[in-house]
């Protein structure tokens, strides 16, 4: 580097380390009270029904000419891929959780909704999520504790969440009734 005023050439000698600051205890504060950060909910319990409505939803997909897929975790739970007609799902989500069949049942429920390739994705979210949560719930599974956080995160409020319950109600109504008909044992081969 040049000094300006001397027209000397120095080395440049970069800064490093931490500087000295001041800290606080939250005790030693006033204001309202910071929000509590969410928990992040990674499993919801294994049970013999989250099994059953896995095969049956897993086998209701592979008819209608789904392919299914296991990948690396990363941040996403699970993906559905339209132009390849994949669903994927997170190797970390063990098998039976109920978690991992509410992922399943999301990832279906994009399959279902005519609309994923357009529109919002906030809409695309909130539809397959609520769809899942409903689908759930009607098989006697709470998901409730990672479901609404979902929600909140993407319909963001009470207006986008109403105008999606239609099309979510659609979809939990078509997979309750694919998962209900044909038993995974039925179907061929």
């Amino acid at each position: 580097i040049v000094d300006d005023q001397t027209g000397e050439i120095r080395k440049h000698k970069p800064l490093v380390g931490f500087g000295v600051g001041n800290t606080f205890d939250i005790s030693q504060t006033t204001g309202a009270p910071l929000p509590v950060e969410p928990t992040v909910v990674d499993r919801l319990g294994e049970t013999e029904g989250a099994k059953d409505i896995d095969r049956r939803g897993t086998a209701y997909g592979l008819g209608e000419g789904l392919r299914f897929t296991k990948f690396g975790r990363g941040q996403a739970r699970g993906f559905y891929a339209p132009g390849r007609k994949t669903i994927g799902l997170s190797e970390e989500l063990p098998f039976g959780d109920v978690l991992t069949t509410k992922t399943l049942l999301h990832e279906l429920a994009h399959f279902e909704d005519t609309t994923v390739l357009k529109g919002d994705r906030r809409d695309n979210e909130t539809v397959a999520e609520s769809a899942a949560f409903i689908t759930m719930a009607h098989f006697g599974m709470d998901t409730s504790a990672y479901s609404h956080d979902y929600l909140a995160h993407w319909a963001q409020d009470m207006s986008r969440l109403r105008a999606n319950l239609g099309d979510a109600q659609k979809i939990a109504t078509k997979l309750i009734t694919q998962i209900e008909g044909e038993r995974p044992e039925e179907v061929p081969a």
